[in-house]
């Protein structure tokens, strides 16, 4: 029997490739991670009414890596992008929160920032101290349930990104990328659009722009995908599909 050395990611009730765990010999699958971090924390909109709010234009930086930072933040408003960066400046895009948490990695008091988390759109938020948010979930048990739903999103998005760069060659990451955007592309009939730029993509995949733009050319030469400026459309997502990791 073939053994690879990953865990495949599949979504629940859609199609289906599944692999043998490298360790365990036996068959693993998880849903596919999702780039967009939502979650609807109905609670904490009702709990945060007439607190403070907080407006980012686009690009803005709300806290950088290396900060301090003593407050998490519920996003009302617009997409929040994650990221990472290196010391000469190159960016990796972990993700993106819309209608969610974020800054959970600061859950301890006085806690340095380990991401950068910049305005995508413009965004309004409203910042919750620690203590605030400890006492808001003591008293709201039921907090619990969509909080450890969220961390677990997170932790599975983490995990594919990791696997994405110790296991996978570029053209497979790019592809894999190009997938996960088209589950939240807008349909257009048999199409579906979804909206990155060059830069974007390379950021998430780790690679050059130059490189981004030989898979895509590919792509389009295989009748899979036409770009536009801002804009991808997949013309088939099935074909699409067989070429990713999943």
């Amino acid at each position: 029997m073939t053994k690879y050395p990953y865990i495949v990611f599949i979504e629940k009730n859609s199609k289906q490739k599944c692999f043998p765990n490298k360790f365990y010999g036996v068959i693993i699958t998880m849903p596919i991670p999702s780039f967009v971090l939502e979650k609807e924390f109905i609670s904490i909109a009702n709990l945060t009414k007439g607190s403070e709010k907080r407006k980012y234009k686009t690009t803005e930086v709300i806290f950088s890596s290396g900060s301090r930072c003593d407050y998490f933040f519920w996003l009302t408003q617009g997409t929040v992008k994650i990221s990472i960066f290196s010391e000469d400046g190159n960016e990796k895009i972990l993700g993106f929160h819309k209608n969610s948490l974020f800054g959970m990695d600061l859950w301890y008091k006085n806690s340095i920032a380990v991401v950068t988390a910049t305005a995508y759109t413009d965004v309004e938020l409203c910042p919750i101290a620690h203590d605030k948010m400890k006492k808001l979930i003591e008293e709201n048990p039921k907090l619990g349930i969509p909080l450890v739903s969220y961390v677990s999103d997170i932790m599975r998005l983490m995990v594919f990104h990791a696997h994405s760069h110790i296991f996978l060659d570029a053209k497979t990451r790019v592809i894999d990328i190009l997938y996960l955007y088209s589950q939240m592309g807008n349909d257009n009939g048999s199409q579906k659009n979804i909206y990155v730029t060059e830069q974007e993509l390379a950021d998430l995949a780790g690679i050059s722009r130059v490189h981004v733009a030989r898979i895509l050319k590919e792509l389009r030469q295989k009748d899979i995908i036409s770009t536009s400026r801002h804009i991808i459309t997949i013309f088939d997502e099935d074909r699409l599909f067989e070429l990713c990791c999943f």
